[in-house]
């Protein structure tokens, strides 16, 4: 590791000549270390540097890495460029990721999520602690600060961090789950942690899982029942939030709530010790509840950027206020129907969260339903044209104008009433048709 002090005091320190970050560039610190924003030096990307001493009396450095090696090239998962020791620290070099729901969520002009991005997020996490649990690790921290977004192209993808209390619930190679235990330490974040946890049980998979119910609870909104309890200690204060949740029944925290919370807690609290989940059904909830209410899966969340930002579909086809009204969008995809659209269209959810067609493939489409405009135009001159030679053939020079005259007033006719034809006429087009038009549109593009 190479300092290099300059006149201001800032040290740009190098690590095997492969990537470097200046003392100043710190995005945190804790019991593990510090972490600073770094670079690589050949390629310019910008990565994240975790620095741990090794003379820490509980190091954790190695322990994330050990786990999260198991999930490269997954998504939702950072990436690990380097694990190395140095001189007396360990060093990780991962991907740089963006803020956390915590702070995202405090950005907010309400300090809560809508209803639409709460529920792209329980799809998204979801799926995120399914991975983790197929690879035989609990995360036992579920909590908004422990799931980040991505940069730019990926800011719309949720990723789950700090591994720092997960461990392994299931012996792959005895093929054994962890042993059920009783009068455990609390692990985790109270304020997020199961009732099994506060009861001194030892954890498992339904624990993330109630945690994760608590959190998205938290997002719709912005607090807990238990936010403000105090104590005159941390045992005390302890002991009256976990009474708080034993009281709050799923009937209480979800009465203002879609019914899919009230079975999401019913579910998770009544899963047993060593329980698999199913994973597949606490999904199916949200989504069946996304097309209950409309909702496009099309990872607009709150965060996005608001200019161009998508409406659900009963949006759309509610007043002409909205950004998009039915004439509207109708007038502007109705040439070229859904065929069409759907070779023309690009959706792409980058880190604007925008959705821009692409302009290439559009102008090329339209080229090519001109050339074959002109190609059938011409098969019909053609086709024209071996007429005229039979009737030259039957006739004298004389009719034979008469008829090419003839042909030809009628070949334009032909083509003025094919051009009509390829016009919608939008005045017999009924309302309903619009509708169905624009609900098949979406189903196409299997939004």
């Amino acid at each position: 590791m190479e300092n290099n002090k300059n006149p201001l005091k800032i040290q740009e320190i190098k690590i095997n000549n492969q990537y470097s970050f200046k003392s100043n560039d710190r995005l945190g610190s804790g019991s593990f270390g510090q972490i600073f924003k770094g670079m690589n030096i050949k390629t310019r990307e910008e990565v994240a540097i975790k620095i741990e001493s090794t003379n820490i009396e509980t190091p954790q450095l190695f322990h994330e890495y050990k786990i999260l090696k198991n999930f490269q090239n997954i998504k939702g998962f950072p990436q690990i460029y380097l694990y190395t020791p140095l001189d007396d620290t360990l060093v990780m070099i991962m991907e740089l990721l963006g803020d956390n729901l915590e702070k995202i969520m405090q950005l907010q002009k309400n300090k809560k999520f809508s209803y639409k991005t709460v529920l792209m997020i329980a799809i998204q996490i979801l799926e995120r602690i399914q991975h983790f649990h197929e690879n035989n690790y609990i995360h036992r921290d579920i909590k908004p600060e422990n799931f980040t977004i991505g940069l730019k192209k990926k800011n719309t993808i949720l990723y789950m961090i700090d591994y720092g209390l997960a461990r392994k619930y299931y012996d792959s190679k005895k093929k054994e789950h962890i042993p059920y235990k009783e009068g455990k330490n609390i692990t985790g974040t109270v304020k997020f942690a199961s009732i099994y946890t506060h009861l001194g049980i030892e954890q498992s998979r339904r624990d993330d899982l109630e945690s994760l119910g608590y959190m998205l609870i938290y997002f719709l909104k912005g607090n807990l029942p238990w936010n403000d309890i105090k104590g005159k200690n941390k045992k005390e204060k302890y002991l009256k939030i976990k009474e708080k949740k034993i009281e709050v029944t799923p009937n209480i925290i979800c009465s203002d709530l879609d019914n899919i919370f009230k079975l999401y807690f019913e579910y998770v609290r009544n899963l047993q010790f060593d329980e698999k989940p199913n994973y597949n059904y606490l999904i199916k909830l949200f989504k069946d509840n996304m097309q209950k209410y409309k909702y496009l899966y099309d990872l607009e969340f709150d965060w996005c950027p608001k200019k161009e930002q998508r409406k659900s579909l009963d949006e759309i086809m509610g007043s002409g206020n909205n950004i998009f009204s039915t004439e509207s969008l109708f007038n502007k995809l109705k040439i070229g129907g859904l065929q069409s659209l759907n070779n023309n269209t690009n959706i792409n959810n980058n880190s604007n969260g925008k959705n821009d067609c692409n302009k290439e493939n559009n102008n090329n489409n339209v080229k090519n339903e001109n050339n074959n405009k002109n190609i059938n135009n011409d098969g019909k001159n053609v086709n024209n044209n071996n007429n005229e030679i039979k009737e030259n053939n039957n006739n004298n020079d004389k009719k034979e104008n008469n008829n090419n005259n003839n042909e030809i007033k009628v070949n334009n006719n032909n083509n003025n009433n094919e051009n009509e034809d390829n016009k919608i006429n939008e005045k017999e087009i009924k309302k309903d048709d619009k509708r169905e038009f624009i609900h098949n549109l979406f189903e196409k593009l299997q939004l």
